[in-house]
């Protein structure tokens, strides 16, 4: 039997995280009678390594309490699940890993992640929407007119285009952007 200042060095985990642990119900040593102590056993050794690892790998409280009381197959299926979830967020960072290496050898303030064309087209017929904006909204705003022209029954043609009328304002926080989407019009 171990007490909580022992068990927390042997297992290298603050007193803190034992103590949020029990509160959580995931790793509940025995109590003293008399004085309320908590005493760990050598089976609570092998249950906070057990913690430890699946901490290790990101799952939430509430997910570890389910995997401790699971069996073989339903571990199985977490692990997987959490697997996946993983290689999400690395695919989402090697992006970002790759944006700030390319920003290393081009410094701009702003990186243009939309392709740009420049091009002469026959004529068409679009909605458009023009407004001074922060560049970070963009994205809201195109989905925002994208759900407007959906619900005004427009059939898109082709992508939205993003025109950018005036980048050389004095306010480099906001830009005049127009979004335009070609439709199709029935005469």
């Amino acid at each position: 039997m171990y007490k909580i200042g022992t068990f927390s060095k042997i297992n290298k985990i603050s007193k803190r995280m034992l103590r949020y642990y029990d509160e959580q119900g995931i790793l509940c040593p025995s109590r003293g009678a008399a004085t309320g102590y908590r005493y760990y056993t050598d089976e609570d050794v092998e249950r906070i390594t057990r913690i430890k690892q699946l901490r290790k790998y990101t799952f939430t409280v509430e997910e570890m309490r389910n995997i401790l009381n699971s069996n073989m197959n339903e571990i199985a299926q977490y692990f997987s699940q959490k697997a996946s979830q993983l290689e999400q967020v690395s695919s989402e960072y090697n992006d970002l890993i790759d944006e700030l290496t390319a920003s290393v050898h081009k410094p701009d303030k702003y990186k243009n992640t939309y392709n740009i064309y420049q091009s002469f087209e026959q004529e068409y017929f679009s909605l458009n929407f023009r407004r001074k904006i922060e560049l970070s909204v963009l994205e809201s705003l195109i989905e925002v007119f994208f759900c407007i022209t959906m619900e005004m029954e427009y059939t898109p043609t082709d992508r939205f285009q993003i025109i950018f009328h005036n980048t050389n304002s004095e306010n480099d926080e906001f830009f005049d952007v127009e979004l335009a989407l070609p439709i199709v019009i029935l005469l």
